[in-house]
């Protein structure tokens, strides 16, 4: 009997079934569906991959190496001097060598104002972070659930499909026995040709989102995303005060604007500081080719004669910049407040018109619909009422779909509006 598995001892390739075994499983491999999409993996992942997110947290650690660097002192400088070069010993002549060795000195507090301006720019930085990473979980949140309402939509799609398959049977054994017409039968495919319309528009509108919520964690816009799984928080009540409160605890942005007055007022301090002189100590050491070395020492002091056209403006200037600095915090409070007064009525909107959906129009739209279906297989109601009463429990499942939501994106709202988690 022939071995067929290869000869250690010569060619070691695997026979061409073996080959053709592993080309199939990683087609099926990569044929597979993927994953279940979950809130908890997109919020992850973003957070993780979100390139604009890198970029911020790139800028943040480059704003705090700026602080040693302001607070430095500048670079000492070395002259050398040569004099009646070329050098000779003769009498009188003076040749020498003159080293200078010289230190830029702030006066006193400008390093350390220096240091607190480049550190509040640093901290406002940090708050940038903050701040996207609080709006990309209200995106990621919003996108997720646009493609759960059109997993939804395309489920409700089937469903009616289905209905409006047997519906075309019940209306051809009526065709069959003379109790109904072949225009029962017309419209009814109509209405299937519609709904692969409406199918085809969702898919296109899915590949939308998709390539949206694939931006936002970081991937390339056709890497396939799964069906998103119902991921649905409990219902809250929430206090206007307690929002309030959570916002002002921690919105980063409004954090971001108190540290701008911080960082303003400093400059306000450095600009008058600015107004006193710099020091230059500068220490030389002199070798005389004739009467040997000697030493010496130099204080330098800068004189701020134009004040009135530099030091001053430069008071006034920052001055009107911290002035600048309150009212934007002002501002910002404001919209804060416009802010999570319009999420809060967003969320409440939407939570009730889901309730009113849920618990009494839907269950009366479906009861009316079994009775219309019910009297229409019994020839006691006509093609029209069964299918007007079908178009309007699918616009009303799909409507309680979007409501729910709507909740759930109301909600995130809500959570950009206060800064982050829920009182």
């Amino acid at each position: 009997m022939k071995n067929v598995w290869p000869d250690r001892r010569g060619d070691s390739a695997p026979p061409w079934w073996v080959l053709q075994c592993v080309v199939l499983l990683w087609a099926g491999v990569s044929a597979a569906e993927p994953p279940p999409l979950t809130l908890a993996w997109a919020l992850k992942t973003a957070r993780a991959a979100n390139p604009e997110l890198h970029a911020l947290v790139a800028e943040r650690t480059a704003a705090w190496e700026r602080v040693p660097q302001a607070q430095a002192l500048d670079d000492p400088s070395v002259a050398v001097q040569l004099w009646n070069f070329p050098f000779t010993r003769r009498p009188g002549a003076g040749s020498m060598v003159m080293v200078q060795i010289s230190q830029p000195l702030p006066f006193p507090g400008k390093r350390a104002l220096r240091a607190e301006v480049a550190g509040a720019s640093a901290r406002v930085a940090g708050e940038a972070v903050r701040t996207r990473q609080v709006e990309l979980v209200a995106e990621v949140k919003r996108l997720y659930y646009q493609l759960w309402i059109n997993r939804a939509a395309r489920d409700i799609n089937g469903r009616n499909r289905e209905l409006l398959q047997q519906m075309r049977k019940a209306a051809l054994a009526h065709l069959a026995t003379s109790t109904g017409s072949v225009t029962d039968v017309l419209r009814i495919e109509t209405e299937l040709a519609r709904l692969h319309t409406d199918l085809a528009n969702l898919k296109r509108d899915r590949q939308i989102a998709a390539a949206a919520l694939n931006a936002r964690l970081g991937h390339e816009a056709a890497t396939p995303l799964g069906e998103p799984v119902d991921d649905f928080a409990p219902p809250l009540s929430l206090k206007y005060s307690a929002l309030l409160a959570a916002a002002e605890r921690q919105r980063p942005d409004l954090r971001a604007f108190g540290i701008e007055v911080g960082r303003s007022e400093s400059q306000v301090a450095l600009a008058r500081r600015n107004r006193y002189p710099d020091f230059m100590p500068m220490v030389m050491f002199m070798q005389d080719i004739e009467m040997g070395s000697a030493w010496g020492a130099t204080l330098g002091i800068g004189i701020p004669i134009w004040s009135g056209q530099k030091q001053g403006r430069a008071v006034r200037e920052m001055s009107a910049a911290a002035v600048a600095a309150r009212e934007r915090q002002r501002a910002a409070r404001l919209e804060i407040e416009r802010h999570v007064r319009q999420a809060q009525a967003g969320f409440e909107s939407a939570a009730e018109r889901l309730r009113l959906l849920r618990d009494q129009v839907i269950p009366k739209a479906r009861a009316s619909l079994a009775s219309i279906r019910a009297d229409y297989v019994a020839s006691r109601e006509n093609l029209t009422a069964l299918l007007d009463g079908r178009r309007v429990l699918q616009d009303l499942e799909l409507e309680e779909k979007r409501a729910r939501a709507e909740v759930e994106q109301a909600r995130a709202e809500l959570e950009r509006a206060v800064g982050g988690k829920l009182p």
